[in-house]
């Protein structure tokens, strides 16, 4: 089950334990079960409906930082993609921090969290490393 307002194009979640990159949202609550999710990557049956046991958030580790290209660099996991516009990268417990190590928000907990926030302040869509996907 997801929670749709939390979610966009491109996002990316769990679908029958594979990883699945969002390709259709909608919303419309007259339909029967009420919102759908449609995804990439599966012939079979590329949309669920969001209150499904079928699809979950991705929760967000080091593992998934690494597939979307971050690395640890004194302390904090940052990319290359980074503009640096006011973000510096992410603490030891994905809270988003400044040069001054002040954070920003809480500790993010899904993929989903880190892909929005990414996207907002630094303009650039976060893509896993194809072998995952």
């Amino acid at each position: 089950m997801i929670q749709i307002n939390e979610y966009r194009l491109g996002n990316y979640i769990r679908v029958d334990r594979m990883i699945r990159q969002i390709c259709l949202i909608n919303n419309d609550t007259r339909f029967e079960g009420g919102p759908y999710v449609g995804f990439s990557g599966s012939e079979e049956h590329p949309y669920e409906c969001c209150r499904s046991s079928r699809v979950a958030a991705l929760p967000l580790d080091g593992g998934m930082l690494e597939s979307f290209g971050f690395r640890k660099v004194a302390g904090l996991w940052r990319t290359p993609l980074m503009n640096y516009s006011w973000l510096a990268g992410l603490d030891h417990q994905f809270v988003a921090v400044d040069e001054s190590s002040r954070p920003f928000g809480s500790g993010m907990r899904h993929v989903h969290q880190l892909q929005n926030l990414f996207f907002v302040f630094e303009g650039v869509e976060l893509s896993l490393n194809r072998a995952l996907a």
